[in-house]
Parts: C-alpha cells; sequence; structure tokens
C-alpha cells in the first residue's frame, strides 16, 4: 500500500525525526556525563557545555528544547546555556 503526502508534509515529517535525533544526542552525552561525574557542581556545568555546544549550532529549536525539559533538563541549566524561554 502506497502512501501520498505533500511536500509539507515530508518536510515536517524530516523535521521531526531530526529534533528527535538531537533531543536523543543531547541526552545521550548528559547520560555520559552523569556515570563518569559525581559532583553536582561538574555535573551541572558538564550538562550546560553540552547545551551550549548544541545552542551555538543553531539546534536547540522550541521542540528539541520542550522534549529536553520534558527528559528532566532545568530550565535553569537551558538558560545558562544562552536560551532565552
Amino acid at each position: 500500500m502506497k502512501y501520498i503526502i505533500t511536500e509539507e508534509q515530508y518536510k515536517s515529517l524530516v523535521r521531526i525525526k531530526k529534533e528527535k535525533r538531537i533531543t536523543n544526542m543531547i541526552l545521550e552525552e548528559v547520560e555520559q556525563s552523569k556515570k563518569y561525574l559525581n559532583e553536582s557542581t561538574m555535573l551541572n556545568n558538564s550538562i550546560v557545555d553540552i547545551l551550549k555546544k548544541y545552542n551555538k549550532k543553531g539546534l536547540l529549536t522550541k521542540n528539541v528544547v520542550n522534549r529536553l525539559t520534558e527528559n528532566n533538563i532545568s530550565k535553569e541549566d537551558l538558560i545558562k546555556a544562552g536560551l532565552q524561554l
């Protein structure tokens, strides 16, 4: 069975998949930091550094930020990374 979708629908699906992939990459890096860093100050700095790296590349879209906050990334860390919420 074939489905016919419009170009706009296709672009939307591609964007959603890209945002999910970016979110997963960020969360994996955060989990790696949690695994190796014990001190909360160092962990928070590490999370902020990860977010800054992705923000600098322009990859922290509104949907990515929403997914990150749903996965326990604090708004405070997002603000420290230079995002304006």
